[in-house]
């Protein structure tokens, strides 16, 4: 199951992901351990707040490239930074072409449709 939630840009990282994860938690089966994310995540009352609310542990990963001056794949991160490109190939959501967030997530929803039927077929 695929899910999108879309906050205003003048939203927090840490604002927009509690929806998402809210939205995450009604049809996820079992409850996640561990919530893998970049230091925009990072902080005190983001992990207290996943602790509480969803019982997990919040992991903020280390951008190797930043000490590399280069370009180096994080396993975890890589899966969803790649999602995003692939969203570029989408001319509705090459970039922000909607003036409603519900239409925006719709081109998500169909973007991930598109992709995981491809990948089906």
């Amino acid at each position: 199951m695929v899910d999108v939630a879309i906050t205003p840009a003048n939203v927090h990282d840490t604002k927009g992901a509690q929806k998402a994860i809210r939205k995450a938690l009604r049809w996820l089966t079992s409850t996640p351990e561990i919530l893998y994310a970049d230091k925009g995540y990072q902080g005190r009352p983001f992990a207290k707040w996943m602790e509480n609310k969803v019982g997990a542990a919040v992991s903020v990963t280390d951008n190797p490239a930043m000490v590399a001056k280069r370009f180096i794949p994080v396993k975890k991160r890589w899966v969803v930074e790649r999602t995003f490109a692939w969203f570029g190939d989408y001319r509705r959501l090459d970039k922000d072409q909607e003036r409603r967030m519900t239409h925006s997530a719709a081109m998500v929803r169909w973007a991930m449709v598109s992709l995981m039927l491809r990948r089906l077929c």
